[in-house]
């Protein structure tokens, strides 16, 4: 049958099926109206033209787009940008395959995401909800990438997932003491740098020579080095003695060695030259020896903004100083202890008597003098 035309586009029969033609841009797309019926077709025909009108048209191959399209799209936005938490990624994806390996996109519901939640909960040994939450974040993230690459229309809404997994653990500062006694020489400087800066673990051991400034005695990230590419930091170490005399050691210890084998060390913390990465066992053992359980390095970062709030420095520095770049993260470090509750409530008990001392009661009239 010959092709009927209506504007810029038309209908046309191929065996017994009836297909349409359309331009979109520069580029003319032919698609099966999957129907015997040219009136079918007529209809679809319009009903594309004012798909790409409002904006919301997608190719063809999308509807046959499925969860393996997305996953692709993850994987290779990943390999692009280096992306430090793959490996955890394609754990997230490997449990998504199993419910959605062979669902299509375009039919991907809010009912089947709390469907996967269910299913996951129920699974014995049972995962942590907040392993959960996070294969519903890199889901979205994969539909993300889908819908911008024209595979999907709109995302569904996916279900929250509660978790109260938050630590709230943070060293005392005669804990930090007794466990920087305890560790090896090449830990020292970087721990010292943690304690007092707060700053995240990889960003602390990726520290070259060129990121401290021994005239001024700043510390620096430079932008697209931090967890936050957009900006960098800086950390006046000058005004901390303790902060100061430790990176002026490590430095004078590693040019000292640079002259001693005769090649350039670019890692401010090092091994003999090498950039340290992993530490756990030191870590362990020097605990071990310090007799204190259950800390990690990253609770030097919540240590740093507690420390920060006592001494009153105002938030909107402390973020900048940290790292955090919102209000809501940056609360999450700030923990209250049952000591700095216990000195607030013995304030609040100074203040109130205070106030009883200067105040006369309501009713009580002056002494006349005799």
């Amino acid at each position: 049958m010959a092709e009927k035309r209506r504007g810029s586009g038309g209908v046309y029969l191929r065996g017994s099926t009836y297909w349409i033609y359309y331009q979109r841009g520069r580029k003319q797309v032919r698609e099966s109206a999957r129907s015997e019926s040219e009136r079918d077709a007529w209809n679809l025909l319009d009903q594309r033209r004012g798909e790409i009108a409002a904006g919301t048209w997608l190719p063809p191959a999308a509807k046959n787009a499925a969860f393996q399209d997305a996953r692709k799209l993850l994987t290779a936005h990943a390999d692009a940008n280096n992306l430090k938490s793959k490996r955890r990624m394609l754990v997230a994806l490997s449990w998504l395959e199993k419910f959605f390996g062979k669902a299509r996109l375009q039919e991907i519901e809010t009912r089947h995401l709390r469907a996967y939640v269910n299913w996951r909960l129920g699974l014995e040994p049972k995962p942590a909800p907040a392993s959960v939450k996070y294969e519903m974040a890199i889901f979205r993230s994969s539909l993300r990438l889908a819908r911008a690459d024209r595979l999907l229309r709109d995302l569904p809404e996916f279900p929250r997932i509660e978790v109260q997994n938050a630590r709230t653990v943070f060293f005392e500062d005669w804990e930090f003491r007794k466990v920087l006694r305890e560790l090896p020489e090449h830990l020292k400087a970087p721990v010292t740098v943690w304690y007092f800066t707060g700053w995240r673990r990889e960003e602390v051991l990726s520290r070259q020579k060129r990121h401290f400034n021994p005239d001024r005695l700043t510390l620096h990230i430079l932008p697209g080095e931090a967890k936050d590419r957009d900006k960098g930091r800086t950390f006046p170490v000058g005004v901390i003695p303790e902060l100061r005399d430790a990176l002026l050691h490590q430095l004078a210890v590693t040019e000292a060695l640079e002259k001693k084998e005769r090649r350039v060390i670019p890692w401010l913390f090092h091994l003999e030259g090498r950039q340290i990465k992993h530490f756990r066992r030191s870590w362990l053992t020097a605990l071990a020896a310090a007799g204190i359980q259950g800390k990690r390095p990253h609770d030097f970062r919540r240590t740093a903004v507690r420390n920060l709030e006592h001494a009153g420095v105002p938030r909107s520095v402390a973020k900048e100083l940290v790292g955090h770049k919102t209000d809501a993260m940056y609360a999450r470090y700030a923990i209250v202890s049952e000591r700095d509750l216990s000195e607030g409530a013995e304030k609040l008990g100074a203040f109130v008597k205070d106030v009883e001392r200067k105040v006369r009661p309501l009713g009580a009239s002056k002494k006349k003098k005799a």
